[in-house]
């Protein structure tokens, strides 16, 4: 731990604050966060998720929080600051009570499959790759209380799925329908209390109407709508959800094959 980079917050003004925004200083070994300019709650937060991104882009991998000052919010604040697509980042925090490390814990790695899932190249996050890897999450936290039919290809068609199948069929990757219960109840007659349906288009080229480059790029996120209502019920499932729910999930690839 003592590589680590400590992080403070401070309420104090600094006569010099490193990196426009940022409201960082530094010490001999650790920064402070300076929260002096920060009237209300939600301008703290933003200045410490400014200041994460700021030192990840600095190259600083390693940090610890430590001090007084850091709640839950400002915590996972500074965790969706601290982040990269890619590379090993580290991050550390001083004692916390055990209700406050379990949600700050739960909210991180939700959070994190959402980015990782959303982040994907098409060739890793397609139709039935995007569907298990919703049904992996959420069946690792669930168990026996999740139970979901894939439904895929000609499939659809056969079960009257025609919109998700006429938007996948012209691709060589096929198009796939998930649906998942959700029933902690053990109760099979029990209600529904909600029905999550999210947008897994993992990638969208526009078809034979093919999308200019620069509307192309941000294309591999338009699953994205899938990515966060998947999220959402993995982090209710963490925070102990005792309802039933369901998640569907249309997915397919809008492309035409060679």
């Amino acid at each position: 731990m003592a590589d680590m980079m400590k992080v403070l917050l401070s309420t104090a003004g600094a006569a010099a604050h490193w990196g426009e925004g940022a409201q960082l200083s530094f010490g001999a070994d650790q920064a402070l966060i300076h929260l002096d300019g920060a009237p209300q709650e939600k301008d703290a937060l933003r200045i410490i998720q400014r200041a994460a991104r700021r030192l990840e882009s600095s190259g600083i991998k390693r940090i610890r929080l430590a001090g007084e000052g850091w709640d839950l919010e400002r915590r996972y604040a500074f965790a969706q600051g601290f982040y990269a697509a890619k590379g090993q980042r580290e991050l550390a925090f001083d004692e916390q009570n055990a209700q406050d490390a379990a949600e700050l814990d739960a909210l991180i790695k939700a959070t994190r499959w959402v980015r990782e899932v959303t982040n994907g190249c098409p060739e890793e996050i397609y139709p039935m790759s995007l569907a298990e890897s919703a049904l992996l999450l959420i069946r690792g936290l669930a168990g026996d209380q999740v139970t979901a039919r894939i439904t895929a290809g000609e499939a659809l068609r056969e079960a009257g799925h025609i919109g998700i199948w006429s938007v996948g069929r012209g691709s060589e990757r096929e198009p796939v329908l998930l649906e998942l219960d959700y029933n902690p109840t053990g109760d099979r007659d029990a209600p529904v209390l909600a029905a999550l349906v999210g947008k897994g288009i993992t990638f969208d080229s526009g078809g034979y109407s093919m999308k200019s480059s620069d509307n192309m790029l941000p294309m591999k996120s338009d699953m994205g709508g899938a990515a966060m209502v998947t999220g959402a019920l993995a982090l209710a499932i963490s925070r102990g959800l005792d309802k039933r729910v369901k998640l569907i999930l249309c997915c397919a690839e809008n492309l035409v094959s060679g």
